[in-house]
C-alpha cells in the first residue's frame, strides 16, 4: 500500500509539473525576444552548418532563453501588471464618495499585493 502511495505522489508531482510549465511564459513564441532574432538571423540552411554551428549555439540560445525567461521578460510584464492593478482596484468605482473614502484605505493596502501576484502572473505564466 505504502509504495502504490509513493507511486500516485510522484505521477501527481509530474503531472502537475507538466502543467504548470506548460503555462510557462517561456512557452509562448511572442515572450522569447532574443531567441526569436537568433532564430531569424542566425539559422544556418544546410545541415552541415547546423552542425558545425552547434558548439555556438546551443550556450548561445541557452543564454537567450535564460536571458529571455528572467531579466527580460520581468521587465516587460512590469507595465502589464501595473495597468491591471489600476483596472481592477481603481477604475470604474462603485458607491458615492461616502464608500468611496472608506475604501480608500484597502485599496491603497491591497495595491501592491494585487500588482505583486499579477506581475508574477504576467511575467512567468502568460
Amino acid at each position: 500500500m505504502n509504495s502504490i502511495l509513493k507511486q500516485l505522489l510522484i505521477h501527481s508531482l509530474v503531472l502537475m509539473f507538466c502543467h504548470i510549465f506548460s503555462h510557462c511564459a517561456v512557452m509562448e513564441k511572442n515572450n522569447r525576444r532574443i531567441t526569436n532574432v537568433l532564430d531569424n538571423h542566425f539559422t544556418p540552411e544546410t545541415t552541415t552548418g547546423k552542425v558545425l554551428m552547434s558548439p555556438v549555439a546551443i550556450p548561445v540560445g541557452t543564454i537567450s532563453l535564460l536571458t529571455d525567461t528572467f531579466l527580460l521578460q520581468p521587465v516587460i510584464a512590469i507595465p502589464m501588471a501595473l495597468g491591471d492593478t489600476i483596472k481592477y482596484i481603481w477604475q470604474n468605482p462603485s458607491g458615492g464618495i461616502l464608500t468611496q473614502s472608506f475604501l480608500f484605505v484597502p485599496k491603497l493596502v491591497m495595491t501592491p499585493i494585487a500588482f505583486s501576484f499579477l506581475w508574477i502572473k504576467h511575467a512567468f505564466f502568460y
